[in-house]
């Protein structure tokens, strides 16, 4: 039999999260290397893709078809897993979402990713592969939080 006929033992990569079946998106292992805590750091394997789960409620940051790594395995919290007020939106400048707030519901000094640069400083330090959990650039994160921050009525104290 050719090569090309064997069947492979090899696990096909999933970007689905192994706990609860969300899709994942790829992420740069640049980035979970960045982010994962030092004790792990032994365990990543560069040749494996992984994925950070999409799901806000499920406690998996990142996974590939080998591990995955829980929000407590994580440097920083992750944006769309952590309602707090106090967690960053823009990663490399930390800019969190209570300072988003602030400028759009309170201030009413934004209304925009551009106000929310002037006016916060976000996006001023942009190193994103390696600040942001999802490696990339924070703009639509920015974006989803001042939608967000129109209708809030919360208390920001």
């Amino acid at each position: 039999m050719c090569d090309c006929c064997k069947v492979s033992n090899v696990k096909k990569e999933s970007n689905l999260c192994p706990k609860c079946s969300a899709e994942g998106l790829f992420v740069p292992f640049k980035t979970v290397e960045n982010l994962i805590i030092d004790e792990l750091k032994k365990e990543l394997q560069k040749e494996l893709k992984y994925f950070i789960c999409t799901n806000p409620t499920c406690d998996i940051v990142y996974f590939n078809t080998e591990n995955a790594y829980t929000k407590k395995n994580i440097k920083v919290p992750v944006w769309f897993k952590d309602g707090s007020l106090d967690v960053p939106i823009c990663y490399c400048s930390n800019v969190t979402r209570r300072e988003i707030i602030r400028e759009v519901a309170v201030n009413k000094t934004s209304k925009t990713v551009e106000d929310i640069k002037k006016n916060t400083g976000a996006m001023k330090n942009p190193n994103c592969l390696l600040n942001n959990p999802l490696g990339k650039c924070c703009h639509k994160a920015i974006e989803d939080e001042i939608k967000k921050a129109l209708e809030y009525t919360g208390d920001l104290i």
